[in-house]
């Protein structure tokens, strides 16, 4: 069963009087249960890839379905509202604090515009901390956590309201390499721990080792690497059910 699709997804951004494709008709799937990995070097759109997904960026052309619905249609805002409500988290390897707050009440804030009370969210966030290694963090400030501390608190709030698919853009960018396994086994636990699908973006096979499908992302287009049709034939664009490289479109 498909979660997340898209089909011939196109985006460009402008580049003085020309403009670049960073995204190219792009196609492919995540199904219910999915380990999936993007290898993507810096600045290919991986990023760009990741937003799109979520809600937070509108695709120039083509539809990104969820649940086979459309939320592309509904614009930005209601889109990436329909994905959080309907189950999507994103995680990004570059989280900065603006300003200090208490770990437990950033990982909280996610479910204060919902139903919850502050009470009821707060045992959620002690929940997710828990699913992460992290309850160690709960009475720290945000301004004081170290690199691996913010990521472990980041992936803490993208799993608070149990998302169905868990996005995470590049977190390969821990220096040490022990602490860099570690959070990449910790990330593909969590599939099991929280019932989620996952699909992570790096430029660091290390990152995405244990992920099936694979696919690559380079020059705007995407390919698979793996022998399963993953980037998949919508009308219009090339089959890559065998090939394990060919272009997606």
């Amino acid at each position: 069963m498909s979660l997340l699709a898209f089909r011939r997804v196109s985006k460009r951004f402008p580049d003085g009087t020309r403009e670049i494709a960073v995204l190219d008709r792009v196609s492919f799937e995540v199904e219910v249960g999915e380990k999936v990995g993007l290898l993507a070097s810096r600045r290919a759109g991986k990023t760009t890839l990741l937003k799109i997904a979520s809600g937070l960026m509108a695709p120039d052309e083509g539809k990104v379905l969820w649940d086979d619905l459309d939320l592309a249609e509904m614009g930005r805002d209601k889109g990436a509202r329909a994905r959080r409500r309907s189950g999507i988290g994103f995680a990004r390897g570059d989280w900065r604090t603006s300003r200090s707050t208490s770990v437990l009440r950033h990982i909280s804030i996610p479910l204060y515009s919902g139903s919850l009370n502050m009470l009821e969210a707060e045992k959620r966030a002690l929940r997710a901390l828990e699913l992460v290694d992290g309850s160690h963090l709960v009475h720290r400030e945000t301004s004081e956590l170290g690199l691996s501390e913010r990521m472990t608190v980041e992936l803490a709030r993208a799993i608070v309201r149990e998302p169905r698919l868990l996005l995470v853009d590049e977190p390969a960018v821990l220096p040490r390499p022990e602490d860099a396994r570690a959070f990449y086994e910790l990330l593909r636990s969590l599939p099991e721990k929280v019932g989620c699908a996952l699909l992570i973006a790096s430029e660091e096979v290390s990152a995405l080792r244990g992920c099936k499908p694979m696919m690559s992302l380079s020059g705007g287009r995407l390919s698979s690497t793996t022998s399963r049709r993953k980037v998949i034939d919508f009308p219009g664009s090339q089959s890559v059910a065998g090939t394990g490289g060919q272009d997606a479109s």
